[in-house]
Order: structure tokens, then C-alpha cells, then sequence
């Protein structure tokens, strides 16, 4: 299986550092929950506190 390009990977969880104000839904971090979908992980997004997630991240 081919993982997304994340920043960390552990057994339990891929890891995604965003500095970003607004992050949005890409492709790639699509790509990345459906890889943790398969794989059994969770997905963790880091980012700023003042970071806000458009309503189609939230609603993943």
C-alpha cells in the first residue's frame, strides 16, 4: 500500500503539520484519509490555534 506524504507516521496515526490560516480539503489530504481508512489509522492535523478548517475538512 502507498501511504500520502504525511510528516510522521506511526503504527496508530498518520501525522500532518499545516501552517496555514485556512486549510482546506486538498486532494492529497483526501488521499491521506483514505489511506488511514485502509491502513486502520487516524489521521492528526497540527496547526496553529488560530487556524480554521474549511466545512468540507470539518465535516471529514
Amino acid at each position: 500500500m502507498r501511504m500520502s506524504t504525511v510528516d510522521v507516521l506511526t503504527d496508530q496515526a498518520m501525522v500532518v503539520l499545516q501552517d496555514r490560516p485556512v486549510i482546506a480539503m486538498t486532494g492529497w489530504i483526501s488521499e491521506a484519509l483514505a489511506d488511514c481508512a485502509a491502513s486502520g489509522r487516524t489521521l492528526q492535523l497540527v496547526s496553529p490555534l488560530d487556524s480554521r478548517l474549511s466545512l468540507p475538512l470539518r465535516a471529514a
